[in-house]
């Protein structure tokens, strides 16, 4: 027997001391009537703000072994709050990652506990390139070697159920290198496609599969990492949907791959497909000098086992409860995803250019090589009597006189120092250069006037001068060296910084190939450099010294240990404009970077509205703020803790991930309750740019116009402030929201599927289509009754509340019309037609009339006429409710003759003329 009739399969885990422990196994999961497992995620109503996940469930705790705080709990000191838990249902796919940094040609695959029979993935990465043997019992897979940096090989074969072992490729060459392990369980897994690609600069791979890609079946994904930087491997792949599951990491490997100074990582994700058709699947890359690859291997597999995680979240209280006998002892969980603790207390607002120089932003974006190890913002505001450092325990820079604090606005940063406005100076020690060798300074600058300035001087034990001083006048940048003997240019240029733009400028002293070098570097690139005879010394402190007259904007200082050209391109470039024209899907990517917190992007990041300058703000606001420009849907994956973003170009004209029947057994649930009212009614909508200009949109005609009864229903205004680059995209900012709120159709706020009866009614394939269905997903019900209007009934699914059980698992499905999502496609026999700008019968159509008078209105343009456009018939028109197919137009004057096939959609009526005609949108069928 299966579900309904046994108990649903539902897995409770913990993760405790990194490994998930099932709760199931030990039946610690309640499951009474009391104690359903409940769980919503994403919107709750159309057009709101996603809410975190919830998910409430009740855990057995007669023995304590739920109380944090009971010490003789074999949890204790492992549980708490914030301990990750997982709901899911099926058999889950398992994999493990390992490695060495020690050279070996004996490449082990680590051993993988397959619960029961399945395909085994392997994959092995080398630190260079080699020729791999595969062990005997495996049938190759795809690999790849760029020729230059490292190989990726991965092998297959079928197992049963318990240990796998670990599997060894023989290397050509002693190699350091990193391998993963994952098992697809599955009674009958095949093998339907592979594919494979790399880029040598570490930018995406984009692969495609087989238009015969079905629902239901799975994709396993592995991608490896070689980088010349300790950069952290990206999130999980995008493209066409999410939901990825990682099984199996190498873990981050560093070690004496000092030939090529690399840094190994391979990982594997899996997912179910969710819809027919060719699924596309980008493995995010990150370009950066040196060495680098991004190898990626795709597996598209039949004959899978269904596994769905229902949801993943954070569980920060546990309190325990218990009945008056005391026998009863339980813990009421309710777990949330990770956007309760973010909206929680109060963010840092930091700068832009802040966030990519401090901590997580430049250790997660490019590794610990770009951090500084001092850095002063200079952001603080007036009346500060010291500049504080960005960095935990280290000193301030300390005033000498008065600093003109906030005085001056530069791109990507709060208004730092003018330091012509006042007398004053500032000074700190670069506590943070701990030795003598290569080291470098770096700092914003925004300087206007002919006055000379000099605005750094660094003082150095141990080296050829005592202190370098960068100086600048209306025609040059020169760095001059003050030793007891006196001053000494070291390096001069005909250019001037004084130039009233934004600069980031660094001053280096190294040692290249034996040469003492100094360099003054500006916007990345170098301006002018000088050598000489010695070594680098230790720079001891760092002083910024005033003017007399002009603007004089410097902050941002920051010191550096073996400074790099990676810093500029990597951390600072983007950060100093304030990432103005960055796409919203890699802003989401970058901001969650930044904070630590994972990210999964459905759709391509680049496709997406370009933001303007980034403001000081929180996390979570800076995330709305793309929400809100690109109009997508910022929501909390199932399948892991952090973040998912599905860009709004990843909602249009999505095939349907789950088509039900109504009436058909088990496939609408009760109670099915259209709403036709004026709730998100918006037809006069003006956009505005913040910092900038507007622009209004309003829809003058149509039903839901604002024109008064009968022919609209009146003004219903609104407006709205987005953070978008350019005013020129403000037009079509507004628009959209007025196409959007003056959609004429039924809503479906909730949409019930009780999967429970779809599996007694042997539908298994629906039922797991069901269950695949997430934020943006599209959902249709055809056969509608006939006291409502013809179908298909065509929604977006925006969030949910979705009950678990031993006999129970049920859906409530929280929808939007998915027809402002239908959008125009060049070169498309359906969606690549554009409508006329208004036409209607010219004489009245009886119901049996298969020949149609069409006029145009007045100055519009005509319909295409079978003779100029054979190739573009048939199509499909709508009038006065009724869908038809137009086999034939002929007249090349208003009005024509359409010759037509009635009642498409099952409506047959007589129209009057008048009766307005318009383009109809008929979903083709197998």
């Amino acid at each position: 027997m299966a579900f309904p009739l046994d108990p649903l399969d539902i897995a409770v885990a913990l993760e405790i001391d990194g490994t998930w422990v099932d709760l199931t196994a030990t039946n610690d999961v309640l499951g009474g009537e009391r104690d359903q497992i409940r769980i919503t995620r994403g919107r709750q109503s159309e057009g709101a703000r996603v809410n975190p996940t919830t998910c409430s469930l009740s855990i057995r705790n007669t023995a304590g072994t739920y109380s944090p705080r009971n010490p003789l709990s074999p949890y204790y000191t492992l549980i708490g709050r914030n301990t990750p838990m997982r709901v899911s249902v099926g058999t889950a796919h398992l994999g493990a990652g390992d490695g060495t940094a020690t050279t070996s040609t004996s490449h082990v695959a680590p051993s993988v506990t397959a619960t029961g029979a399945g395909l085994l993935v392997s994959a092995w990465m080398a630190d260079s390139p080699v020729n791999y043997t595969l062990p005997g019992s495996m049938t190759a897979g795809p690999s790849e070697t760029d020729g230059t940096y490292s190989t990726l090989r991965t092998g297959y074969e079928a197992v049963t159920a318990g240990a796998t072992g670990t599997r060894t490729a023989t290397a050509s060459s002693s190699q350091g290198y990193v391998a993963v392990s994952a098992v697809a369980h599955g009674s009958a897994v095949a093998v339907e496609e592979t594919l494979s690609g790399v880029s040598a600069t570490l930018e995406d791979v984009t692969l495609t599969t087989d238009a015969a890609t079905e629902a239901g079946w799975w994709l396993m994904a592995v991608q490896g990492w070689v980088r010349g930087t300790d950069t952290p491997a990206p999130d999980a792949p995008y493209g066409d949907d999410g939901g990825w599951i990682l099984v199996g990491d190498s873990d981050l490997l560093t070690g004496d791959f000092s030939s090529l100074d690399t840094y190994l990582r391979l990982r594997v994700w899996v997912r179910r497909v969710a819809y027919d058709g060719p699924q596309t699947v980008i493995f995010a890359g990150q370009a950066e000098p040196g060495a680098a690859d991004n190898h990626a291997a795709l597996y598209v597999l039949s004959g899978v086992a269904d596994w769905s995680v229902r949801a993943t979240v954070e569980v920060a209280e546990w309190p325990t409860r218990w009945d008056v006998t005391g026998s009863d002892v339980w813990v009421p969980v309710a777990g949330a995803g990770v956007l309760r603790r973010l909206q929680q207390g109060s963010a840092p607002t930091w700068s832009p250019l802040r966030r990519a120089l401090t901590g997580a932003g430049a250790t997660v974006q490019v590794g610990r090589s770009l951090l500084p190890v001092d850095y002063w913002p200079l952001e603080d505001v007036s009346g500060s009597t010291e500049g504080a450092s960005a960095l935990p325990g280290r000193p301030a820079m300390r005033t000498q006189g008065s600093v003109s604090w906030a005085s001056v606005e530069t791109p990507g940063s709060l208004p730092i120092p003018d330091w012509s406005a006042a007398v004053g100076s500032m000074a700190a020690p670069l506590t943070g250069v701990t030795a003598a060798g290569d080291w470098g300074v770096g700092f914003r600058l925004q300087a206007t006037g002919s006055t000379s300035w000099t605005p750094l001087a660094v003082t150095v034990s141990g080296g050829v001068y005592d202190e370098l001083r960068l100086s600048l006048t209306s025609t040059t940048t020169t760095l001059s060296g003050v030793s007891e003997s006196g001053t000494t240019s070291i390096a001069s240029i005909l250019t001037s910084l004084l130039d009233a733009a934004a600069h980031w400028v660094e001053v280096w002293e190294y040692s290249n190939g034996g040469t003492l070098t100094w360099e003054v570097r500006v916007d990345g690139a170098l301006l002018v450099s000088g050598v000489g005879v010695g070594s680098p010394g230790r720079p001891q402190s760092a002083r910024i010294l005033p003017r007399t007259s002009g603007e004089a904007g410097l902050g941002h200082l920051a010191a550096w240990m073996r400074p790099t050209v990676a810093t500029y391109p990597l951390v600072l470039e983007a950060a100093l404009t304030g990432h103005d024209g960055e796409a919203a899907g890699r802003r989401v990517e970058r901001l969650c970077r930044e904070e630590g917190v994972p990210v999964a992007i459905v759709g391509d990041p680049d496709r997406s509205a370009a933001m303007g300058v980034q403001p000081v703000s929180g996390l979570v606001e800076l995330l709305r703020q793309c929400e809100d420009a690109d109009g997508g849907i910022l929501h909390e994956p199932r399948e892991m803790l952090g973040l998912a973003y599905r860009t709004a170009a990843a909602r249009y004209n999505l095939p349907a991930t789950l088509a039900l029947t109504y009436g058909a057994d088990g496939e609408v649930a009760p109670p099915m309750e259209p709403t036709d009212d004026d709730r998100y009614v918006r037809n006069d909508v003006t956009a505005s740019r913040s910092g900038g200009a507007s622009a209004r949109a309003e829809v003058d005609e149509g039903p839901l116009s604002v024109l008064p009864p009968p022919d609209g229903v009146g003004r219903y205004d609104t407006s709205v402030t987005v953070n978008v680059e350019t005013d020129q995209q403000l037009p079509s900012q507004a628009s959209w929201r007025a196409h959007l709120g003056t959609w004429d159709e039924a809503r479906h706020p909730v949409v019930r599927v009780n999967l429970a009866s779809l599996a007694g009614a042997g539908k298994t394939s629906l039922m797991e289509a069901a269950a695949a269905v997430d934020c943006g997903n599209r959902m249709t019900i055809a056969s509608l009754p006939a006291f409502l209007p013809p179908g298909p009934v065509d929604q977006h699914c925006e969030g949910y509340t979705e009950t678990l059980a031993q006999y129970v698992w049920d859906l409530r499905l929280v929808c939007s019309p998915a027809g402002p999502w239908r959008v125009f496609v060049i070169g498309d026999q359906v969606l690549g037609r554009l409508d006329t700008s208004g036409s209607e019968l010219a004489l009245a159509a009886g119901e049996a009339d298969t020949s149609l008078v069409v006029a145009t209105d007045a100055g519009k343009r005509r319909w295409i006429t079978t003779a100029e456009r054979p190739g573009d018939f048939p199509f499909h028109v709508q009038l006065g409710g009724e869908v038809v197919e137009v086999t034939a137009i002929s007249g090349t004057s208003s009005p024509q003759t359409f010759t037509v096939v009635r009642s498409v959609n099952g409506i047959t009526k007589e129209h009057t003329a008048g009766t307005r005609v318009r383009l109809a949108y008929v979903e083709a069928t197998a």
